[in-house]
Order: structure tokens, then sequence, then C-alpha cells
């Protein structure tokens, strides 16, 4: 994640007044000093947000936007579990995952944080965002 520190920070200093900046970069700072994934990379979407994914009838139909797609670490999908899923179906997919109680608790932590500090975007279009 440190390969990414200060693209993440210029993109949120950008949006400074429109989310609680201090907050976000505490985050992102906390987030960046985490033990970086050993294992080896796996293929990754690395942007399963809800306006990617798809559904029809309440389930998953589709999934678009793999511009980020390739190599990495996987807990970069796993936010999906607090972007979309009810906490009561987030055991469930964490079985199905197989994820570590590190790689999972990690996750977790900064996805609640960052969806307890950050508004959602005038932009965003999902009603389906539950953090």
């Amino acid at each position: 994640m440190s390969a990414f520190h200060e693209f993440t920070v210029e993109a949120i200093e950008n949006v400074r007044g429109l989310i609680d900046t201090e907050t976000a970069i505490a985050i992102w700072s906390e987030a960046v000093q985490m033990p970086a994934w050993e294992g080896p990379d796996v293929w990754i979407h690395a942007d399963l947000m809800p306006g990617n994914l798809i559904t029809r009838n309440g389930r998953l139909a589709a999934v678009i936007d793999f511009d980020s797609a390739g190599p990495g670490d996987p807990s970069r999908d796993l936010i999906v579990a607090w972007m979309l899923l009810p906490a009561s179906a987030r055991p469930a997919f964490r079985r199905a995952t197989g994820v570590d109680d590190a790689t999972w608790t990690t996750t977790g932590t900064i996805s609640t944080q960052i969806c307890t500090t950050t508004p959602p975007t005038p932009s965003a279009k999902s009603s389906t965002t539950t953090c």
C-alpha cells in the first residue's frame, strides 16, 4: 500500500471540504502501517464497489469495469463485504473467501472507518451501500 501513499494523500486533499480529510488521512496512514500481503499475487478485480456490480432478482448477475483488474493482494476485493453486504451476510462471505483473521480484521476496520467518516459522493447512484 505504501506505493499508493502519495497518490492517495493527494486524492484525499483534492476533496477537502467534501469529506473529513483529516480523518481520511488518519485512516490511510493507519492502513499504510499494516503488514503487506506476503502471499502470492492472485487475480483481483480491485474495484468491487456497488456501482460495478449488477444484480438481477437480488442475485449477482455481472461484474463490470475491469480497468484495475490484474494480479495483486486479495484483500483489495474484500471491501465489497462492507460496501454492499449487510452485516448478517459477511460471515458467509468470509467463509467462502477463506480469508485469514488478520486480513479480514484489517480490511473490516479500514472499511468501517471509511464508511463512517466519508459521505457518499454526489454522483453515487447506488442505494445498496450498507457499510
